[in-house]
């Protein structure tokens, strides 16, 4: 899953679900300014950076020594 949604506020309350539907954060979002009040933000993930500088190439070969 690359494309998610997360529920931010700005009063200390970390975003700890990554939702994999816009319907299911705007659904949580609702959720807790119901229960808490304030304002709560849907955030999309925009881009994923990794790190990929080991790299394994399988030969293969039915002639092992063992």
């Amino acid at each position: 899953m690359y494309e998610f949604f997360m529920v931010w506020c700005e009063n200390g309350c970390s975003p700890t679900f990554k939702h994999s539907t816009i319907e299911s954060a705007k659904q949580e979002a609702e959720r807790l300014t119901r229960k808490h009040g304030g304002e709560f933000h849907v955030l999309k993930s925009i881009a994923t950076v990794k790190r990929t500088d080991v790299t394994w190439i399988d030969h293969e070969t039915d002639d092992l020594p063992f």
